[in-house]
């Protein structure tokens, strides 16, 4: 298996408090919430 390299992405807060990514899975993208400014949780995979 070849060597994978990452880099680091600020995805911002989505005008809310915070942001979370919980995952990656095997094709790379990740997977979490962000908090909007109302505190609505909405996820997110990039």
């Amino acid at each position: 298996m070849p060597n994978q390299t990452y880099s680091i992405l600020d995805l911002g807060t989505v005008s809310g408090s915070e942001t979370r990514a919980w995952a990656i899975n095997n094709n790379g993208q990740v997977v979490g919430d962000a908090q909007t400014g109302i505190g609505v949780a909405q996820m997110y995979r990039y």
